[in-house]
């Protein structure tokens, strides 16, 4: 019987190699049938018998799908016929029921035999794989609880290989050094994990270690550092053991992060040391004064005055009158009048006052007094004396502050335009909307000598007072220079040129220039944001570039116009700042280009100033409940249509 064709083979030849087959078969380990083409049992060997459990004579007429578990008759049906015509790639896995009712796990390897160009017969090899498969399942399922148990350990385990790489990591271990599992497998362990300084001896122990399983650290609880993926040092506590693997030495290291323990450690070693920084370091200290008879009669004060006032408590005792001496002059005077109400038994607050150290410096006290009665008699009275100097301080650098960015308000919106001009043909409209700290966003129409207009929107770098001020200054400068020049690119060179003797701070700058009547529009742009041509059906026409870094940066510098246009009927310019494009979310997300041009472009039928309503009330909206940090500016020019 050959494997593609009966008909070609003698009688003879067919015979002698069908016997041979059969004594080959009869005792072979593996199981053979062969099936008609409707897949009924013809033929099987003694060995399936076997694995199966029914004599040849209950399987001969059988069908071979009645052999298989339920779930998987189904595709064995349909792919017996693919494996009538051609040889099956590889073997395929069938669960297979037999007598006993014990499911079992059969490679299935199948040949058609053809004659004449039809399949007469397939022939199938059976290999009983049960075994083989629960052992595979078994071992997963031991690697799966091994998995499970050091994942769930908190040392960290890490298995080295014979070439000093890292062979395994455990998740505790990444929780340590902050490397993935994937990122650390097959690396130099002592590359990675150990500091500089320990890797030329870790290098020599490597050696030693590969040779004989022994080293310095082998079989001992070591204490050194260990080296986070960040770049920081930290303790650990190091138990190596030898494990022998093909002939080769490989490793398993338990690594425990002792950082709690060290500082547990230190914190016990050093506890008298750190109640007495302790006492020095605080910013207040409490007192007690003894009443008789309306009188005091004895004071007490906790060691943390020394802190405060710079005085020990025996000075105190040593001195009745220190508590009044020390304070400030002018303070004086209110301190008496709160004592005074004090011994008349009234309620009061906490008083803050300047006291002068023994060392002459000057500091704010909070003074926090709790009396104590008896019979309607003042016996006592505790206070809290606390240091509030750097809050005082905070307070009026905040005012300082708050007064600064008031001022930059005011100076800003006196110099923004009142009301757009009036061109024949155009819908102009600009807006400014001040943030929380105000910088130096501005913008202005500039009527210019060839009867043209400019157009000017800008934002120095920084907020406050300075910004607003070089503002104030650009502004100035700007309305000087249009007076005699019709230049864009020599207004903003000689611009240029002043700020970068006057300021360290830099200006983003676009200059856009308009001839109403051609329509032809033109600008130059010191490395501001860029604007933007929508046409009509709201596209985008046209992508306003800067064309050269911010003024005051260097006085040098040439402001080479932008490629020019004609504006049609119906194009709308939108110029703005980044306050616009860098509004964040409550999320930290930008508000960015495409949020921008969406809204404009959503609104674009709208009358100019409209626009800008809706667009500065879409970028308050996605940035809040959060305030805008940064002013928001923009400009909207939009050519109108004719009747």
């Amino acid at each position: 019987m050959a494997t593609t064709t009966e008909a070609s083979a003698t009688p003879e030849t067919a015979q002698e190699v069908r016997a041979k087959f059969n004594a080959f078969v009869e005792h072979s380990a593996y199981g053979y049938c062969e099936l008609d083409p409707s897949g009924t049992l013809l033929w099987v060997n003694p060995r399936l018998s076997e694995i199966l459990g029914f004599a040849a004579e209950e399987l001969v007429g059988r069908h071979f799908s009645e052999l298989l578990d339920e779930g998987e008759r189904a595709f064995a049906e349909a792919s017996f016929g693919d494996a009538l015509t051609r040889p099956v790639d590889g073997p395929r896995e069938y669960t297979i029921c037999g007598r006993d009712g014990r499911l079992r796990v059969l490679s299935v390897t199948s040949v058609p035999l053809v004659a004449e160009g039809c399949p007469r017969k397939l022939l199938m090899l059976l290999l009983d794989v049960t075994e083989r498969r629960q052992a595979a399942e078994a071992l997963r399922e031991s690697e799966e609880r091994l998995h499970t148990i050091t994942d769930a350990a908190l040392d960290a385990i890490v298995m080295m290989d014979a070439e000093g790489k890292v062979a395994y990591w455990s998740a505790a271990a990444e929780r340590m050094f902050g490397y993935h599992r994937r990122e650390i497998l097959g690396r130099s362990i002592h590359q990675v994990l150990a500091p500089s300084r320990y890797r030329e001896a870790a290098g020599l122990g490597l050696d030693e270690f590969l040779r004989s399983g022994t080293g310095p650290v082998v079989g001992k609880i070591v204490e050194l550092d260990g080296l986070r993926r960040d770049g920081t040092e930290f303790p650990v506590q190091l138990s190596v053991a030898p494990v022998r693997r093909d002939s080769h030495w490989w490793a398993v290291a338990i690594i425990r992060d002792a950082t709690e323990r060290k500082q547990t450690e230190e914190v016990v070693l050093e506890e008298g040391r750190r109640f007495c920084d302790l006492l020095t370091a605080v910013s207040g200290y409490t007192y007690t004064v003894k009443m008789r008879r309306g009188f005091p009669v004895e004071t007490d004060h906790s060691w943390g005055c020394f802190t405060v006032t710079g005085y020990v408590p025996e000075d105190y005792v040593a001195n009745p009158y220190l508590w009044i001496d020390m304070v400030h002059p002018e303070d004086r005077d209110p301190l008496r009048r709160y004592v005074e109400r004090i011994l008349a038994c009234e309620e009061v607050s906490p008083i803050e006052h300047r006291i002068i150290r023994r060392d002459g410096a000057v500091r704010w006290v909070r003074d926090t007094i709790v009396p104590h009665h008896e019979n309607g008699s003042l016996v006592r009275y505790d206070g809290l004396v606390e240091d509030i100097t750097d809050r005082r301080e905070a307070e009026a650098a905040l005012r300082e502050t708050e007064a600064s960015l008031r001022a930059a308000q005011e100076i800003q919106a006196r110099l923004l335009p009142e009301k757009p001009p009036l061109l024949p043909g155009y819908d102009i409209a600009g807006a400014s909307f001040p943030a929380m700290f105000t910088g130096g966003d501005y913008f202005d129409y500039l009527p210019m000598p060839d009867d043209s207009l400019g157009i000017v929107i800008g934002d120095v770098s920084g907020h406050g007072l300075g910004p607003a001020l070089l503002m104030a200054t650009l502004y100035a400068h700007l309305n000087s220079l249009v007076e005699s020049q019709q230049d864009v690119s020599e207004i903003l060179a000689r611009a240029n040129r002043f700020l970068a003797k006057e300021t360290d701070r830099f200006i983003t700058l676009f200059f856009g220039w308009l001839q109403p009547t051609t329509r032809k529009f033109a600008y130059a742009s010191a490395g501001h944001p860029t604007g933007y041509v929508f046409g009509a059906s709201g596209e985008v026409k046209m992508e306003l570039e800067s064309t050269a870094i911010p003024l005051a940066i260097n006085a040098d510098t040439d402001f080479p116009m932008g490629r020019s246009t004609v504006l049609e009927e119906g194009d709308v310019v939108f110029l703005l700042t980044d306050g616009i494009l860098e509004a964040e979310s409550p999320d930290e997300r930008m508000f960015g280009v495409d949020r921008a041009l969406e809204t404009v472009r959503e609104n674009l039928r709208e009358p100019a100033e409209e626009i800008l309503r809706r667009l500065l009330d879409t970028v308050a909206d996605y940035s809040r409940p959060r305030k805008l940090i940064d002013d928001v500016t923009a400009i909207v020019i939009k050519v109108l249509r004719e009747g």
